[in-house]
Parts: C-alpha cells; structure tokens; sequence
C-alpha cells in the first residue's frame, strides 16, 4: 500500500516508489558522459527533427520497434506466490502492447499517443534452442540471502542478480520479478521500491528491468512495468529531480529539453503522484506547445499514481524513446531483424490477433447497410498474412485479405455482426472473433425534420441516440455523458431534464466524450436549415492549496464543447461549432476561486429559468435532401459540469439576442516542413481581426503582424526566406482564441 507520512511540519513520502532515481544519483564519471552524450544527441536530434519523420495520419499502425524480451522469475520455492505462472507474464506483455500502442478498447488507449513499441516474449534461447522466454530461479541460486534484492547498502546485491541470472543484454531485455525489493539493506524494514530499471547511458552488466512480483502482471495493472521499460527507454519521471524542493516555475521552452523529464509537451510536477488522479498545477510553466501553462499530466505512465490512473505517453515521449532505440548504441541492436530472427521474437515470435475499427473508439461500432469500414489491425508479432471477415453466424458475409488495414463494405442488411481475424508470421497463426461487435443501422429508422430532443424520456440516452466513452476501461470511467433531471426542474426553460457531462469529477485532461444522434433527414425544401441547442455551463479558474502535494497555480480549468455533422453515416465527420472556457461560460466569466478550494460541483437553476445560453449554427445548403448525424462532443478540461438540453435540426433557427456562434474557424500552415513559399491559411474567419507571430523555439520574436481577414479562405505567405534551419512557432490569435503550431524549416 502506498501511503503518506506527516513529520513535524513537513511531509515525508513513505511509500513505494520506483528506484531508478537511486541509480542516477549514483552515476560513475564514465556511465554519467554516456548518458549526457545520449542527451547531446537527443537535444540535436529535438531541435531538427527529420532524421525521425513523423509517421503520416493515413499510414497503418504497425509497430515501428519491436524489443525482445526475457522474463526471469527469481522465487522462493515452487507454489510460492512469488513463483508467477507463464500466464502472469503473457498477461504483463499484453499489458505492455496495450500501453505501449495505445491499443483501442483496452485501459491503454488513454488520451495520449501510440508510442509504435511493441514488447515480445522470446521464444529462442541465446544457443537458438527452442524457450519460453521465461526462467524460474530459486533466491538462493541467484546469489541471494533472502527473496530480497537491496538496491543500496552494505548487503547490495542487485548486481549479484543481474551477474548471475542473465541472457546477453545487447540481444534481450532482461527484466527480472523478484518478491521483494530495497533502496537501502540497511534501513529497509519494509520493501520500499516497486521496481528500477537502467537508463541507456548507465553499465551494460546493470541493463535491464527489476520489479516487484506483487506489482508484474496484475489483472487490475501492471503499469509498474510500463513505467520502467519506460526509464528503460530513456525516459525520466515527469516530477524530475530538477523540480523538488527547488520548484519549477519559470520553466519555458528553452529550458524543457535541459530540466525536468527534458521533454516539452509533458506539464511538469514539481512532486511524485500517489493515489489516484487529480486536477493541480504545482509548476507554471511558459511553453507555446502545451499553450502555455497548464495543469500537471498526472495520469502519465512515468509519474507514481495507481497502476488503473495511469494511460498515456506524450509525443514528446515517444520522440525521446525513438531517438534512444535508434542512437543508443545498446538499444539499437535488440530491433533488427537478424537479432528478431536469432531471439524467435516479432514476425518470428509469437502471434496474437486483434483489431479495431477505425472511428469506432467502444463497441458495439455502429455503420449503415453498405458503408466502408476501415479495419486496423494491432496484432503481436508482425504478421504479414491477413484475412477478414464479416459474419453472421457461421456465414461470412464480406471478406478481405488485404491488411494489416483492410476495407470492407458494411453488410446490405440490418443487424448484429461478428467481425473475425485471422493472422499469420512467419512462424505461427492466430484468430479472434469479436462477438455482436458491428451493427448495421435500419435505414428505415431516421428521425423526422424538423428534429428535437429534450432528454426528457426516462432511458438514456434516448431511443436511437449513441453514448460513446473512449475510455470506458480506465478508472472513472463511469463518467460520460448521462442525463440530469430534478423535479422541480433541472433543464432548460420549464424542463426537468437534460444531458450532462460531469467533468467536475473528471481527472483525464483532454479525454473526449461522444453524444451521437440518430439519423436526421433533411428534406431539400429545408430553409436555412441549422442546429441549436441549449448550454448551462461555467468555467472555474481556480488555485489553491493541495494536502500532500502543495501549491496548485492560478490556471482556468476549461472544457469545450463542439458540434460534428456527417453525411456518410459517421465514416468522416466535419466539425459545425466550438467553444470552450469563458466563451461557453453562460456568465461570459469563470467562477474565480484563487487561494481556496475548487468550488464544488455546479448544477443549473431549479424550476423555470433562463440561465441558459442558446447557440445557433448553420448547417448550410449541402446538407439538403441528405440523411445527417450530429456528433456532440465534450472534451475535459477536469472543469466543471456541462449541462445540455433543446437540441434542434430545423430552419431558420436564430441566437438568442446579440450571440452569435462563427462557423468553425481553421488555422493551419503549409507545406510544413517549409519549403520556398510557406503559407498561414485561415478559414472560417472573414471579418475577423487576426495577430499573427513567428517565434524562436525559445519565444523570441522574429516577426509579428495584426491584420483583417477579409475572405472565408485566407492566406498569406510567412516571411521565412532568412530563417535558420530549425524549429519554429507560428502563434495566432483571433477572437480570443489562439492556436500554437510549430514549423519545421
């Protein structure tokens, strides 16, 4: 159990905790310039990116590194508890392939991004004879005195381990599962550590994985793994050392590749995160790619909250894993193919098939009779044979060997359908059906125009609509979007009901949450036609004191809202309306609590009101004589609750009084990289005044310019003929919103 301590006056953690900190602090001269070295690198590499060209949106997501791996049991008698079956340890390396690539429908596709590093459990020995890839050694035949291994202390024997239990560590990841483990022998009267791995910089006879038993393959878990694999890939903790007691704020863009974790897009925490997820800000920090300061990313991997908190790496992180796999010189050699061949792992190890489909983020995935599916498949060991099915029973009804993403026409006829896969490596096979996972919609079944919903049936949601909660796995994943009523009144106007997402109670920043509406025909005599609805909301900007964890800096706590229409029945969606933070406020300004606790939970006005705020889109003459869905979205900003209610599709709907909703305004610049001409393109915005920068990467100002659009479609061409090669910000804002990108030249 992780646990905190009060002493005298200030707070003393006494909990377990990861031990690769204790590594670092004690750095030979020789591994401590390795290791800076690999920083070196790493910072040059940051700074001009195209040695690592991002992988396009519209590739397949295959695993980029596969890294072999051997799992040794150090135990304390056969029928122990520390004695683990194989089937804890496949369900480790499951664990990993779900976090590591963010794999849909699992605990792992959190909000952060697919790091394309897969794990595989050798299946060769280093003579080449056939393994498991896992080996039981009894304590006493590691070298051991007791089921303990001590970090630190006159009795360290973490290196008797690793010397005697070992696989060569240039071809396997070595991580070994021992009951116990200690900083210090000396003063360890209770196992203080979860698990330490080594950082590429530091000894190759050090290199590998340690972690405790209880804490390696758990149902509910196994994130502890994650975690040191992470440091084991060059990863820091987020709350690094730089940042305790000292503080962190004043951190910037010039200084997040130097300080901290020395990634840019993760928030800094100024401490380790015990427990479960919160809302807090303990750094203020001023970097253009995270918008400027914002609250601390407790739920990644590389912090210390509970294993069912814990869902996503940052692409920064991934970034830096990449560039250790391909410049680490002990790191390099485990992912190519003849050291894949020689270890029986990747497309000659193992093979285990699973999929998703694309656009469907929690089964069952809802398409209409004859739509394209897009199949992807995120199956173990890089096979190169697929075959797809939909079925029916025992009938396949569409079939495909193309792959590893396949396309197949939705069945004709309405219904519930199983989707099957079969793969194969060149050594093994594999298949799964995904049970009652499609269903076809009744073309028949579509809402009548004008449309209206006011939540006020007794079933959420109502008849035909579609909750969809990407992260229905992870810890509070209760929380989406569910109805709100109260008798005396709780919706809009006189009514007693309405939607709500209670992102009060949210802790997954940026987590979104899907209220699908079922199809809406629009007739082609529609005038004007639009959607409105109705908006109860407001913001919290909020700073206070936090027990155990300390300041938390002013921050505005905002979430968004956003309307998406499709007119193919979901395969592509076109986004209508956005708004967030203050301009969603129905006050136009957040509730401000600074120096105090968050304010608790806001609900609407009881009994008839006018509170509300209504909004008011245009649809657009496109959509005539088209069947539509609306998607409404609502992405956290771990706020305050959003209430919704009226939502119409009908004609000539107005705001109310002097609101008016733009049309969803676009910024992008292209080509990126730059090439001779690069261009700033706005869309959406006509009428609007614009402020433009071009930054250094560390917030110098180049270049800077105030203008008016003056046509839906803008460009204008960014004055980079002079600039250095390297990486840039473009900054710009327009009706108090801002949009931060970075330009490559």
């Amino acid at each position: 159990m992780r646990h905190l301590l009060l002493v005298g006056l200030s707070w003393v953690w006494a909990q377990q905790q990861c031990g690769t900190d204790f590594l670092l602090e004690r750095l030979s001269e020789v591994e401590r310039a390795a290791q800076e070295a690999l920083e070196a690198q790493y910072r040059a590499a940051f700074l001009n990116r195209t040695n690592f060209p991002a992988r396009q949106a519209q590739e397949c997501p295959e695993s980029r590194y596969i890294i072999p791996v051997v799992v040794h049991i150090i135990h304390s008698g056969w029928g122990q508890p520390d004695s683990l079956p194989a089937a804890r340890v496949l369900t480790q390396i499951e664990q990993l392939f779900n976090d590591y690539r963010r794999r849909p429908y699992t605990k792992g596709y959190g909000s952060g991004v697919d790091a394309e590093i897969e794990f595989s459990l050798a299946t060769k020995a280093p003579n080449g004879s056939p393994h498991s890839g896992i080996t039981y050694t009894h304590y006493r035949d590691a070298g051991l005195a007791s089921p303990r291994v001590n970090m630190t202390g006159s009795q360290a024997n973490a290196r008797t381990l690793k010397t005697n239990v070992t696989w060569p560590k240039d071809k396997y990841l070595n991580i070994w599962v021992v009951r116990e483990i200690c900083q210090n022998s000396d003063n360890c009267p209770e196992p203080d550590v979860l698990g330490f791995a080594t950082l590429p910089g530091m000894s190759q006879e050090e290199q590998g994985v340690v972690v405790s038993s209880a804490y390696f393959g758990n149902t509910s878990g196994g994130q502890t793994t994650t975690h040191e694999n992470g440091h084991y890939l060059n990863l820091y903790h987020t709350f690094q050392g730089d940042f305790a007691p000292a503080g962190c704020t004043g951190l910037s863009v010039s200084t997040c590749l130097t300080q901290g974790d020395r990634v840019c897009d993760t928030p800094p925490s100024r401490i380790p995160n015990y427990g479960n997820a919160r809302r807090q800000n303990t750094c203020q920090e001023d970097i253009p790619i995270l918008g400027g300061d914002a609250p601390d990313q407790v739920r990644n991997f590389m912090d210390y909250l509970s294993d069912p908190s814990l869902d996503l790496f940052t692409q920064g992180q991934v970034f830096r894993m990449h560039n250790a796999l391909e410049n680490a010189s002990n790191r390099r050699t485990l992912w190519q193919s003849s050291n894949l061949q020689a270890t029986g792992t990747g497309p000659y190890g193992r093979v285990k098939a699973n999929f998703a489909i694309k656009g469907c983020e929690q089964p069952p995935c809802y398409v209409c009779p004859g739509q394209p599916i897009e199949l992807v498949s995120y199956s173990w060991g890089q096979p190169f044979t697929f075959r797809w099915e939909i079925r029916q029973g025992a009938t396949a009804v569409a079939t495909s060997t193309n792959g590893p993403c396949a396309t197949l026409q939705a069945p004709n006829t309405p219904g519930t359908y199983d989707v099957y896969l079969r793969v194969q490596n060149f050594v093994a096979s594999a298949e799964t059906t995904y049970r009652n996972f499609l269903i076809v919609r009744d073309p028949q079944q579509v809402a009548s125009y004008p449309f209206a919903e006011g939540f006020e049936g007794g079933t959420f949601p109502p008849q035909g609509w579609i909750v969809v909660n990407p992260d229905y796995q992870l810890r509070n994943s209760v929380i989406t979007w569910d109805r709100y009523s109260m008798p005396e009144g709780g919706g809009f106007g006189q009514s007693n009901a309405c939607a709500r997402l209670r992102h009060h109670r949210y802790y997954n920043k940026g987590q979104a949450d899907y209220l699908i509406s079922p199809p809406i025909a629009i007739p082609t005599s529609a005038q004007n036609p639009g959607v409105a609805f109705e908006v109860y909301y407001r913001a919290v900007r909020w700073s206070g004191t936090i027990s155990g964890v300390g300041t938390s800096h002013p921050l505005l706590y905002a979430d968004t809202l956003a309307v998406y229409v499709s007119e193919d029945c979901g395969s592509t969606w076109a986004k209508i309306y956005e708004e967030g933070g203050e301009a969603l406020d129905v006050t136009g300004s957040a509730i401000q609590a600074l120096n105090s606790s968050y304010p608790t939970e806001v609900f609407p006005p009881e009994g008839p009101n006018n509170q509300w705020v209504r909004k008011a889109v245009r649809l657009g003459d496109q959509y005539k004589g088209k069947t539509i869905l609306l998607r409404i979205e609502s992405r956290t900003g771990m706020g305050n609750n959003l209430y919704l209610d009226n939502v119409r599709v009908a004609d000539n709907l107005q705001p109310v009084g002097s609101l008016l909703v733009p049309e969803k305004i676009h910024v992008s610049v292209a080509p990126n990289p730059a090439q001779a001409e690069t261009f700033l393109l706005i869309n959406g915005a006509a009428g609007n005044k614009v402020r433009c920068k071009l930054l250094t990467l560390s917030g110098q100002l180049i270049w800077g310019s105030v203008f008016t659009v003056t046509e839906d479609s803008y460009s204008m061409p960014l004055p980079i003929a002079e600039l250095a090669a390297g990486v840039y910000i473009v900054e710009v804002e327009i009706g108090g919103r801002r949009w931060v990108q970075r330009l490559l030249r």
